[in-house]
């Protein structure tokens, strides 16, 4: 999960230290992901308050490009997209402002989905979910 996205017991930084706090509950579309059996492994870094461009203005360091380590990490939440390539986990949650998701997802030879504002896929082609 990209560190803006509400994860019950793991705090929510923004990359920022002094915004960080502890989330009561899920966030949505994590909640309905645990649902369907999903588990969460962690939480990756991302350009603090999710502003920046390249995904390498953080406090907390950048990551890798998976295909290539001396390259920019293309914008990707600061490495889900580099995770999911790399094998490490089958699928990533982030947030998609300007191409953020996208962009890097084609950089790192995954597909990357920006729904429509309010939905969330049900991303095993079963019958979606109810609101938790």
């Amino acid at each position: 999960m990209k560190d803006n996205i509400d994860v019950k017991g793991l705090p929510t930084t923004a990359a920022c230290a002094a915004f960080a706090y502890q989330p009561g509950r899920d966030a949505t579309a994590v909640a309905r992901l645990r649902q369907a059996g999903a588990i969460v492994i962690g939480k990756t870094n991302l350009d603090q308050f999710a502003t920046g461009l390249v995904g390498m203005r953080s406090p907390y360091g950048v990551p890798a490009q998976h295909a290539r380590s001396d390259a920019d990490p293309g914008r990707f939440e600061l490495g889900l997209g580099g995770r999911v390539a790399a094998g490490l986990v089958p699928l990533a949650l982030g947030t998609d402002t300007a191409g953020s998701g996208r962009i890097p997802a084609l950089l790192n030879n995954i597909v990357g989905l920006k729904p429509s504002l309010g939905l969330v896929f049900d991303l095993w082609g079963g019958p979606g979910l109810p609101d938790p």
